[in-house]
């Protein structure tokens, strides 16, 4: 069991990590996006 857990070397060698941080990123990319065009509906009522 202890050997399955230690294939990779370093954890960020893993493709479930690698798929993980894209995954992540994804989202903050999508987040940003969204965030900036409610600011700029938001400035409508300023």
């Amino acid at each position: 069991m202890q050997e399955e857990k230690m294939q990779f070397a370093r954890l960020d060698d893993s493709p479930m990590f690698r798929q993980q941080i894209q995954c992540l990123e994804e989202s903050a990319e999508n987040l940003r996006e969204r965030s900036i065009k409610f600011f700029k509906g938001c400035r409508k009522y300023t």
